[in-house]
């Protein structure tokens, strides 16, 4: 019996197609066409998937080809995922003529569900597969309206060129030479520490970016360091931070289960209340 129920398993995990599918669109304006900017294609069997094209089928009858792969097929590999971007749509068009799909991609009143259900349709070498399975992805946002007492908090951090910015450093000195770059990150108080062979900051290097950039020339001017050119850039202008520091509470697993629930029950009590009161106004 484990013997058959193992070789039943291994046949379902390695036979027909198993894709689940999201898509990210951007809306369309009188001035502009919606359009899908993104695709997420998740598999979900031990086995790769040949796709030919790629169609976004916007209702029973309209099939927006996304991509012709016809020439070079996509191949996503066993329980692999994959990603699809699209640029901006210029027109839609169907024998010589343009379309307008605006009002096939409008959503509902809430602004946040589609009128019509859309899917990924795609062209595979087993025949047509239609992706009805979202991908199934965990977000803290569906807790929040639950439990206001949840805190989604982003952290922010400054990037330049692939390299994560010290949140410390008053400078950026570019070394530029012939075919690379060499980027060295100045804190306020390097002159404190011993970092470079053979030179060392001083507090009045460290003035302005004027005088960094003088200094390392005058080091290559006395053979200390190489490179074709030198550039100077203040990271500080690169990130807006805000002078209001809140100050982030203890809370317990008790308080945040059974206070947090009683206080969003409060609120969204209260918030529907007045959102009577104001249409029963208007």
């Amino acid at each position: 019996m484990v013997a058959l129920a193992t070789t039943i398993l291994n046949f379902r995990r390695k036979s027909n197609i198993s894709i689940s599918g999201s898509i990210i669109y951007s809306l369309g304006s009188p001035t502009s066409n919606a359009y899908v900017s993104k695709i997420f294609l998740d598999n979900k069997k031990d086995r790769a998937v040949t796709i030919y094209a790629v169609y976004l089928m916007i209702s029973p009858n309209y099939f927006i080809q996304l991509e012709d792969l016809e020439g070079e097929p996509l191949i996503p590999a066993p329980y692999s995922s994959v990603v699809r971007e699209y640029g901006q749509v210029h027109f839609y068009s169907i024998n010589l003529k343009r379309i307008d799909l605006n009002n096939l991609f409008e959503l509902k009143k809430d602004n946040r569900t589609s009128k019509r259900k859309k899917f990924i349709v795609l062209a595979t070498s087993d025949g047509k597969y239609v992706v009805k399975n979202s991908i199934r992805r965990w977000s803290p946002v569906g807790l929040f309206f639950r439990n206001h007492m949840t805190a989604i908090i982003q952290p922010k951090t400054v990037k330049y060129k692939d390299q994560f910015v010290d949140p410390r450093a008053k400078f950026l000195v570019l070394l530029n030479y012939k075919d690379s770059e060499q980027i060295l990150m100045i804190r306020s108080d390097e002159y404190k520490y011993i970092r470079f062979k053979g030179f060392q900051l001083s507090e009045t290097d460290l003035k302005d970016m004027e005088s960094i950039k003088k200094f390392f020339e005058l080091q290559r001017s006395k053979g200390n360091v190489n490179f074709d050119s030198v550039e100077v850039l203040d990271p500080s202008k690169w990130v807006e931070v805000p002078d209001r520091v809140l100050k982030a509470p203890e809370i317990s697993w008790l308080e945040y289960n059974l206070t947090g629930l009683v206080k969003t029950w409060i609120s969204n009590k209260m918030l529907g209340y007045a959102n009577k009161k104001r249409k029963f106004k208007a």
